[in-house]
């Protein structure tokens, strides 16, 4: 069994994987100068705050920051992921998370808008969906760039805080994780070792996470906000007519953390 996991991890790593396994599992166009990023305490403000995915919803991520204070007191933003796509201000949100200095996780989305700033640069169609990415200056095209596929932040009294986009799969290292799984995956299948980006197939894969470290995460709308005892799901469909989610840390301390929302304008996407 563990040869045969070994053997699983190194094709996933490698993209060496049947090509019926589709887009999942296809070298990552962009990668970012850093994969796991480890924010340091000294890079910490007073408080942290970490938010589900945005789509585009500008207006709804600047109020759930100014409802919290966030921009005024000493805060740490950090995102998600899939900050574009589906929703009506990819631009103003990307330029906004950018000037605000908060930091994020790579999302699918994030991705395949990547992926169309790649075909673009060399000169090649850009799918219609993505046709705002014309638009981005240089250091907004960095920003995302540089988005990271996990990022670690310590808090006081041991807890381990990792933030990724989509989930991770249990009893694989962090350094072994597939690149696509990390943005797509939501549940996990026991009997195949592999995640799925479908809810039909195994279980949840947050509800087999088993830590130590606390692993939060967004891309599930369909499932909502989820507690479990290692891992917390963000994504609350703001998008979809929903909320725009937060969790709010203040000095370090997980356990008095508190959520904060605020309900989307309207329905920018159908589900």
């Amino acid at each position: 069994m563990l040869a045969l996991r070994s053997l699983i991890v190194l094709l996933r790593h490698f993209n060496f994987l049947p090509k019926e396994l589709g887009r999942r599992y296809r070298v990552h166009a962009l990668l970012p100068k850093v994969t796991h990023l480890k924010l340091p305490t000294c890079k910490l403000q007073r408080r942290l705050i970490i938010i589900g995915d945005i789509h585009g919803c500008y207006v709804e991520f600047k109020e759930l920051l100014e409802r919290c204070k966030a921009l005024h007191d000493e805060t740490t933003i950090v995102l998600t992921g899939d900050l574009v796509n589906k929703g009506p201000d990819s631009i103003k949100t990307i330029i906004f998370a950018r000037k605000i200095g908060a930091f994020s996780v790579r999302g699918n989305h994030d991705q395949s808008a990547l992926e169309e700033i790649n075909h673009r640069r060399k000169n090649e169609p850009v799918r219609e969906k993505y046709k705002w990415i014309k638009e981005l200056e240089t250091e907004d095209e960095k920003y995302l760039e540089d988005l990271p596929y996990t990022i670690s932040i310590d808090m006081k009294n041991g807890v381990r805080l990792i933030i990724v986009h989509g989930g991770l799969v249990p009893g694989i290292s962090l350094e072994q994780q597939n690149h696509s799984e990390m943005v797509t995956i939501r549940n996990y299948i026991p009997e195949k070792l592999k995640g799925t980006s479908g809810i039909t197939d195994g279980v949840p894969w947050a509800s087999v996470w088993a830590g130590p470290e606390v692993a939060i995460f967004g891309h599930d709308a369909r499932r909502g906000l989820q507690e479990y005892q290692f891992a917390l799901g963000l994504d609350t469909g703001c998008v979809y007519g929903g909320w725009l989610t937060g969790i709010m840390v203040e000095n370090g301390h997980w356990e008095k953390r508190n959520f904060v929302q605020v309900k989307a304008k309207k329905t920018y996407a159908p589900k």
